[in-house]
């Protein structure tokens, strides 16, 4: 135990064993890694702030994409296609607005694909409304690839 106390009391002090002192560098690595008691209290406190932190605050969940921004951006960028990939549920909600939208600002030549968890009846509705395709979880990118070069003018 002696033994011990007095190889952190050197450490401390920045001195080797024999007296002579360390470099800067391998002194800071050296007292990196030998934990001061105050040091451990420290990062005990420090970690569970950020404990308490993660577990307090709520998780931030993306939202999904504005319908009035879409829109606004296929306009803006003169864009031939937009791709919309949901996978919150909501595409009942969201896609129809956006293809209300796109109708309204006289940009209904704008093709619209859908990706995503949308099941087979909505995926009917949604074509019905003027989504040009919906491509499910696992859909081949070769496909889609095909499909757009097909359905978008060059």
């Amino acid at each position: 135990m002696e033994t011990l106390r007095r190889l952190r009391d050197n450490y401390a002090t920045n001195a080797r064993p024999s007296g002579e002192t360390r470099s800067r560098a391998n002194r800071i690595h050296t007292e990196s890694r030998i934990p001061k008691p105050d040091r451990a209290i420290d990062q005990s406190r420090q970690q569970s702030h950020v404990e308490r932190q993660h577990t307090e605050s709520p998780s931030k969940v993306r939202t999904p994409p504005k319908p009035k921004l879409v829109v606004e951006t296929a306009i803006q960028e003169d864009a031939d296609a937009v791709g919309i990939s949901l996978l919150s549920g909501a595409h009942m909600t969201l896609v129809p607005r956006i293809l209300d939208l796109l109708r309204e600002n006289g940009a209904d030549d704008v093709l619209v694909v859908l990706g995503g968890t949308i099941p087979e009846d909505d995926a009917d509705e949604l074509k019905r409304q003027g989504v040009a395709a919906v491509f499910g979880p696992g859909a081949p990118t070769t496909d889609i690839i095909e499909f757009l070069k097909s359905a978008v003018p060059a």
